[in-house]
């Protein structure tokens, strides 16, 4: 999985995405996203990370099978929270 940590003025932004999909964008009739290296990073990060990130992270997108299934593992999604983006599972989470 690839990770980026986005500093904003109100908080942090973190974007996970299965590295795989770098570079490449699903559309379908009603989203469209993007996956850029700029956006989601660069490098594979390992999964305790990830993990780390997910648990404390307050505003958090994703996309990718394995990312989502990582997710769902760990438990912080549930099959409600995923959408299909041209097939590619896709969540966001944010807490307040």
């Amino acid at each position: 999985m690839n990770m980026k940590i986005h500093q904003t003025g109100s908080g942090e932004i973190i974007a996970i995405c299965d590295a795989e999909l770098i570079g490449s964008t699903c559309e379908d009739e009603k989203a469209c996203i993007t996956i850029t290296p700029e956006f989601f990073g660069s490098e594979e990060i390992s999964a305790d990370k990830v993990e780390k990130a997910l648990r404390e992270g307050d505003n958090i997108t994703m996309v990718g099978s394995k990312t989502i299934a990582f997710a769902r593992e760990i438990g912080i999604l549930c099959e409600e929270d995923i959408i299909l983006i041209q097939g590619v599972p896709y969540a966001a989470i944010l807490r307040w």
